[in-house]
């Protein structure tokens, strides 16, 4: 709020372009779309496409086909630089402004229900690094190189490894492994599970940002 009495609503908009033609679809401009550099998240639930995005203190769906807000729900970071993690119906959204950050489980509302917060850690989550999910698990990185794998259900911490140095590629997953570069090219690989154990180390032999 602060930062809004100083400079103002920065300019912000998403926009849908038609793949073969380059034709802009639609375009939008919430009043809360600002400050957000995440990578637009699309998914389909109950039968039907939206499009996720984490901006200043609000998370919303648009519908894929026009552009119109579905739904929208608060939470209590400001920018946001990591995009958010999926795992059934909920989004795991992480980021902020002030270090530590918080990350939060957030289940979209439904056709009888509302979205709600199931989780929240106010000092585990990442600034810059994208969380990932895994057969029910959340990995997730901080500002100081902290690994944290926690329950998608309850947040519950499962185990936390400290990396090689500071990261700045999102988390990937897959194969049951979690892939975790840092910022000095050192790839460690760790199973996705309540194990964590290490499995493999490479290094890049060079700094690497992705």
């Amino acid at each position: 709020d602060d930062f809004q009495n100083q400079v103002g609503r920065r300019d912000s908009a998403l926009l849908a372009y038609d793949k073969t033609t380059g034709a802009e679809v639609w375009k939008i401009s919430p009043d809360f779309s600002h400050d957000s550099y995440m990578t637009p998240l699309v998914w389909t639930r109950n039968g039907e496409r939206e499009v996720i995005l984490a901006t200043w203190k609000t998370l919303a769906g648009f519908s894929l086909s026009d552009g119109a807000r579905r739904w929208k729900h608060p939470y209590p970071m400001q920018q946001i630089v990591p995009s958010p993690a999926v795992h059934g119906d909920c989004l795991f959204v992480s980021g902020g402004n002030k270090l530590p950050c918080p990350i939060l489980a957030v289940r979209a509302p439904g056709p009888e229900a509302l979205s709600e917060t199931l989780w929240y850690n106010g000092k585990t989550g990442s600034s810059i690094v994208s969380p990932v999910c895994w057969d029910g698990l959340v990995f997730s990185t901080n500002h100081i190189g902290i690994l944290t794998c926690r329950d998608a259900a309850t947040g519950q911490i499962h185990w936390t490894k400290r990396l090689s140095a500071r990261g700045l590629a999102s988390l990937v997953a897959g194969d049951g492994k979690v892939y975790a570069l840092d910022q000095e090219g050192t790839l460690q690989v760790f199973a996705a599970d309540t194990t964590g154990n290490l499995l493999a180390t490479h290094s890049f032999l060079e700094n690497c940002a992705a």
